[in-house]
């Protein structure tokens, strides 16, 4: 996670010569060090670092200053050992807390970041960066009430801070608070106009709400922020398709695919739309051309085989089904879609199998049980 600047960064200090003097105590190596942290000269700044400790070896600030080498270097576990060598010395060092909730947080281990992190705030509650992170934590961990409220904190202690406002929009949308989520990406846009995601965020709660037009009208101005954002171009292609307006979707899904040739979603989105208005062939080379990039995406393996499908190749479809199923065997609909393959071959037994193994994994699906039924009766 990128930290905030007003709190993480070093300040821009003007650079100095490489100093070696004699008769350094290790506040000063730890000085030196620090300066050398900076210029990114790391061999150097762990020598200062070590000489320190050697000097001192219940220095905290040397054992921070080393695991701040290591976690610069992207050395989490040297970096973790140092900084908790740095709090056996001193409890009290927030840094040290902050930088191991950090390590935590970039190796999913939430509760241990966030323990991290409170330990931060209890020392200084007014970090508004501390409290956006922990806010993260808690929005990975679907804690959203208390995700909100660390936003909320972080944006009265700063607020300018555009992407608690965003992230506080994404804690109300997870709640299903849709008037205060908007409210939120409205305030970050504010605060940011520039911020493409923000439009799209807003872009996919107008489209929910029916308000196409209004929709397109935000995602159109996030690809004016950033017109190479894939995303953007998919939600508009989806706007209209939702409207069917077949040319107009295409359009902004090819464009997409242009920008990502190897996004093999992308190229599911064209098959699903060319089948949904009786176009087959430019279906199944979308679908294929999904495949080629995803040889283990078993949507498009079913969506291929209801092509077949629906041309009456039912050996085919049973093959790309059997694919869909070999892949991920947990999804209901490609065993429905093999049932129906088999009952249109008159293979009722097989019929009737894989219709029970779609009731096994969706009990609730209607669909199956009727056509079990039938199956049955014969």
């Amino acid at each position: 996670m990128k930290p905030d600047s007003d709190e993480t960064k070093e300040p821009g200090e003007p650079l100095i010569p490489r100093l070696r003097p004699l008769g350094k105590g290790p506040e000063t190596r730890i000085v030196i060090g620090n300066l050398y942290l900076r210029q990114k000269k790391y061999a150097e700044a762990v020598q200062e670092f070590e000489a320190a400790l050697a000097e001192k070896p219940d220095s905290a600030m040397a054992h921070f200053g080393l695991g701040n080498v290591y976690l610069r270097q992207r050395q989490g576990d040297r970096a973790a050992e140092f900084y908790t060598a740095a709090l056996q010395h001193n409890p009290e060092l927030a840094e040290a807390h902050y930088c191991l909730g950090l390590i935590h947080l970039q190796e999913k281990r939430l509760d241990e970041a966030a323990a991290e992190f409170l330990l931060v705030l209890r020392q200084n509650p007014d970090r508004p960066f501390v409290h956006f992170t922990l806010g993260n934590v808690y929005l990975a961990q679907k804690r959203h009430v208390e995700a909100a409220a660390e936003f909320r904190e972080t944006l009265r202690l700063k607020p300018d801070f555009v992407m608690a406002s965003f992230r506080l929009g994404r804690a109300h949308l997870a709640m299903g608070q849709d008037t205060e989520a908007f409210e939120a990406y409205e305030g970050a846009l504010q605060a940011n106009p520039q911020l493409a995601t923000a439009h799209v965020q807003l872009g996919d709660m107008l489209a929910a709400g029916g308000r196409h037009a209004d929709a397109i009208a935000e995602f159109q101005a996030a690809l004016q922020i950033r017109p190479t954002m894939v995303v953007a171009h998919l939600r508009i292609g989806d706007v209209y398709a939702d409207q069917g307006k077949h040319a107009e979707a295409l359009a902004a899904y090819q464009e997409a695919a242009r920008l990502k040739p190897n996004r093999a979603g992308v190229h599911l989105k064209i098959g699903n739309l060319h089948l949904a208005h009786g176009r087959p062939e430019e279906a199944i080379a979308a679908f294929q051309e999904a495949i080629r990039h995803n040889r283990l995406y078993a949507e498009a393996h079913r969506r291929l085989g209801n092509v077949h499908a629906q041309q009456a190749d039912y050996t085919r479809a049973i093959a790309e089904y059997q694919v869909a199923i070999k892949i991920n065997a947990k999804k209901a609909p490609a065993h429905l879609d093999l049932g129906d393959a088999y009952r249109a071959l008159n293979d009722s037994e097989r019929a009737a199998a894989a219709y029970r193994k779609a009731l096994e994994i969706d009990p609730g699906l209607v669909a199956a049980k009727e056509r079990l039924a039938t199956v049955q009766i014969r």
